[in-house]
């Protein structure tokens, strides 16, 4: 469960941020949360999003936004999507682009038994598909309008007698799925089917899937739509786009760069730590933005909840627990009475998400106040399957209470819960120690989460 004991001010001194008011609410893990408006130093307040439309996924006339995947055969035929058994093997036909919150409905139906579903919020991995799929067999036992776990859990949920019956066999099928947060309901001709909370994903392609099997076997598709939504609103962008205003960095100063939309991290030699940091403080929040690692070399990552702890200017002895604006300062360990100044601190006291080369934990949670990893235990192939190196990756830290979820492409890498988390602090990008470093961040929003 998600929770922060108390509320939070309703204005930050420290991030000159002041709450407008009530943006939305979202539900995390069963809890409420509310997401509230806010308007960061130096940003002006998003005009109001106007009301999300219905997005043709198919022309009615050939294949244009998707691709196939495994071995069945995909055709255009009378303004339907058909899909046939192809080598025998699993087959997909794959939207080009991925989709995080939405309602997808379309029609579908079988021209003779077999299993068939529909993917969503999926990942296709080395031709593996890994994701959530809404089932559609027209044998009414075999769980139509339930969710199952390709390439992971199995069965999540099916449906009750009532959801089951819905279905019509070898008749035109309605099919609504509604995925909003962790938050997933389907409907099957209009009849609620399931209705359930997850937070293994919260984005990915969207799939239309003909069973393996030797058999023939022929599904049809007709009149899909999407419409994408936002869970929450008040997304506020902490990047313009073209300046590092709201921003300042700490250690090495002059790595950092705006090129092309994006901020650009580069070290051409050996260097200590370098950090881009937010001017503004955060509390509870969700943050997603996209970065491309370009190197072989050092590492880098989303600092979140961070502070920057005086440093003694002798001995260099960081000294935490004393506020980073310290007036009177005396070092425990040698006792000299002057910190390092804070534009020049590089010690960094709070929790990161990691952003590294191929195979080194993309998406791991690190504590630098203890300088070990939280959650080592969870690093398994499929987090360092996700990263795509060379290419964007989407980032989503979703950070309240002792509670922290990081996705990796909207697929969930890491979940602590009831973990010792700083209470508030900024956010910052890392550069660590490499030659030829370069990493690229863009398209950085946030919002904040009220208890």
């Amino acid at each position: 469960m998600f929770t922060r004991q108390g509320m939070r001010p309703r204005y930050s001194p420290m991030s000159g941020c002041v709450h407008l008011g009530v943006g939305g609410m979202m539900r995390v893990a069963g809890l409420v949360l509310v997401v509230e408006a806010c308007v960061l130093a130096d940003q002006p307040a998003s005009a109001p999003a106007s009301q999300p439309a219905w997005q043709s996924l198919f022309n009615g006339r050939d294949l244009a936004g998707w691709h196939g995947v495994g071995g069945a055969r995909w055709a255009v035929a009378g303004g339907e999507i058909v899909g046939q058994t192809g080598d025998g093997s699993y087959g997909w036909l794959v939207t080009d682009r991925p989709y995080d919150d939405f309602v997808f409905e379309f029609e579908c139906r079988h021209e003779v038994a077999g299993n068939s579903g529909i993917q969503f919020r999926s990942h296709v991995v080395d031709g593996v598909m890994y994701g959530y799929q809404a089932e559609f067999d027209p044998r009414p036992e075999h769980g139509t309008g339930g969710v199952y776990e390709q390439g992971g859990r199995g069965w999540l949920h099916k449906p009750d007698a009532r959801g089951l019956a819905a279905m019509k066999p070898m008749e035109w099928n309605r099919y609504r799925i509604r995925a909003v947060g962790d938050h997933i309901q389907l409907f099957v001709n209009d009849v609620p089917t399931v209705d359930f909370r997850d937070t293994q994903a919260r984005g990915g392609i969207i799939a239309l899937q003909i069973h393996s099997g030797q058999q023939p076997m022929t599904v049809r598709w007709r009149n899909l739509r999407i419409k994408e939504l936002s869970e929450g609103g008040a997304w506020m962008p902490i990047f313009d786009g073209r300046t590092l205003k709201g921003w300042h960095t700490q250690g090495e100063p002059d790595v950092w760069r705006v090129e092309e939309k994006a901020i650009v991290g580069e070290l051409v030699k050996p260097s200590p730590y370098a950090y881009l940091v937010t001017d503004a403080s955060f509390g509870d929040f969700e943050l997603k933005l996209h970065m491309r690692y370009e190197t072989n070399s050092g590492n880098s990552g989303v600092f979140f909840w961070s502070t920057f702890p005086p440093q003694c200017a002798r001995c260099e002895e960081v000294v935490r627990g004393l506020p980073r604006d310290v007036s009177v300062f005396k070092c425990p360990k040698c006792g000299h009475d002057k910190a390092v100044p804070l534009p020049q601190r590089v010690h960094i006291h709070g929790p990161q998400a990691e952003f590294a080369p191929p195979r080194q934990n993309t998406g791991g949670l690190y504590d630098a106040r203890i300088g070990r990893w939280i959650n080592e235990d969870q690093f398994n192939e499929m987090m360092h399957r996700m990263h795509r190196f060379e290419e964007w990756n989407e980032l989503r830290i979703i950070a309240a209470g002792k509670d922290v979820l990081v996705y990796l492409n909207g697929y969930r890498v890491s979940e602590v819960r009831g973990y010792d988390f700083p209470e508030e602090g900024q956010i910052a990008l890392q550069l660590h120690s490499g030659n030829a470093m370069r990493v690229r961040f863009k398209d950085l929003q946030v919002r904040r989460l009220g208890s």
